[in-house]
């Protein structure tokens, strides 16, 4: 297998909207040592170039990769590559290869081989932990934690639930990287300021937070603000009329992500507030109140609600930092949030008829079906003009009151609208999962 061989395989992923059937197309290819090296450079998220999104020439020859390809790669991860003459090293090895491998090596340096796969993905296709994954902690819902064996009387923590876009920043090897959920990570010119300020900090730290863009000193709803920070992932720069802020609630040491050490979360947040103390606004801490009983944890959350919020986390002081659901911290919202996937769209009317009226989407397991709308005239004008490349198959968040159910029409939502688009989720919920997050 060569290089343009691997960006054809990448394409054809590309084109399957099925999980699964991604799944079965590379069990052919497991023993493939070529293909799951290409993988790991380009998901990898210790593995980073130090640059993103390089400019292609307009000439290619008919080259593949070749060591050279690889030793570039190398001495990027390294630095020893970076600035002007990276980018020669790079332009150079673009004019050599074909347009296939040319592309293939672009889409390894900006960490993201476009075919609908990620990390957790790549890992089930060869084995569990081949390639680092950004650990994530989860919060559970009400109904699956005992709350009356909290120990309210000492004290719980009550946290606003930011509306923005989940990130971590990791702190190693005298460099601050920024990743997505999913291990994207953000190009070197992105954050510089947020870089700086948490290179002030102790090393061998990951931040974790949310990403929150202001306009005029007022956050944006998270419909927008994600566009634009899911922008500036791809380009490195936002519009300089936004102000982005990185607020956050935890700082975890390496050795605790894995594994190898423990801190509870009294300890970590009071360490975090201590470092953000004086800081420019750029980061923060994320408004954190103590309850002392159920009723002055939901009194919180109704507060919160009345002042536009999404709703509270609340959290044990005591409670560990565990990679998967933790059940020591707990989401409290008022409307529901799932992610369902597009599979078609109805005949606009009125002002939508050259348009369209809503987006037809399914639960993953096709159970739930329900037409959407809630979209602003220049976000139908997008999807009309990306339909087929950009947003039939795509996974969208779906904001709602309450699930129905007829036997004539089976599972549907009351009063849907859109939220965004994930660009983060390649699944939508399932039915069952989707009635979990309704069982309150």
């Amino acid at each position: 297998m060569n290089s343009d061989l691997v960006c054809d395989l990448m394409s054809v992923l590309a084109s399957i909207p099925e999980y699964n059937e991604k799944l079965e197309i590379l069990s052919d290819f497991r023993d493939e040592d070529f293909l799951k090296l290409i993988v790991d450079y380009a998901y990898n998220p210790y593995k980073t170039f130090g640059i993103y999104n390089p400019p292609l020439p307009d000439e290619h020859k008919e080259g593949v990769f070749n060591p050279e390809t690889f030793d570039i790669l190398n001495r990027l991860i390294k630095r020893e590559l970076s600035g002007n003459e990276a980018r020669d090293a790079i332009d150079n090895e673009f004019r050599r290869l074909s347009l296939k491998s040319c592309t293939l090596l672009l889409n390894v340096i900006n960490k993201d081989l476009r075919c609908g796969m990620n990390i957790k993905t790549w890992n089930k296709v060869y084995r569990p932990g081949l390639i680092p994954e950004i650990k994530y902690m989860r919060c559970s819902l009400p109904h699956h934690v005992k709350l009356d064996e909290w120990d309210w009387a000492g004290g719980i923590y009550s946290q606003t639930k930011m509306d923005g876009s989940y990130v971590t920043a990791t702190y190693f090897k005298d460099e601050v990287l920024f990743h997505t959920r999913q291990g994207h990570e953000f190009p070197k010119t992105a954050l510089k300021k947020h870089k700086s300020i948490i290179s002030k900090f102790p090393k061998n730290y990951q931040y974790q937070g949310e990403l929150l863009v202001y306009e005029n000193n007022k956050v944006l709803e998270r419909s927008i603000s994600n566009g634009i920070v899911n922008h500036l992932r791809q380009t490195g720069h936002a519009p300089a009329k936004y102000d982005i802020r990185f607020i956050m609630w935890d700082m975890v040491s390496m050795d605790n992500i894995l594994g190898k050490a423990f801190a509870a979360y009294r300890t970590r947040l009071g360490r975090l507030k201590s470092y953000l103390i004086g800081e420019d606004k750029a980061v923060g801490l994320v408004p954190t109140t103590i309850v002392y009983s159920q009723d002055e944890a939901f009194e919180h959350f109704y507060e919160q609600l009345a002042l536009g919020e999404e709703g509270t986390v609340i959290k044990e002081p005591n409670s560990p930092w565990k990679n998967g659901v933790s059940k020591s911290q707990v989401k409290m919202k008022g409307e529901k949030e799932n992610e369902l996937r597009v599979v078609g769209m109805t005949q606009g009317k009125g002002k939508n008829a050259e348009l369209f009226g809503a987006l037809m989407c399914e639960s993953s397991d096709g159970e739930l079906k329900v037409n959407v709308s809630g979209f602003t005239e220049k976000t139908r004008v997008n999807i009309m003009r990306h339909w087929e490349n950009v947003w039939l198959n795509s996974i969208i968040t779906v904001r709602y009151h309450r699930v129905s159910y007829t036997e004539a029409k089976g599972y549907s939502l009351f009063l849907p609208r859109f939220v965004e688009r994930r660009f983060d989720v390649l699944k939508a919920d399932s039915t069952k999962r989707i009635l979990a997050t309704n069982d309150k």
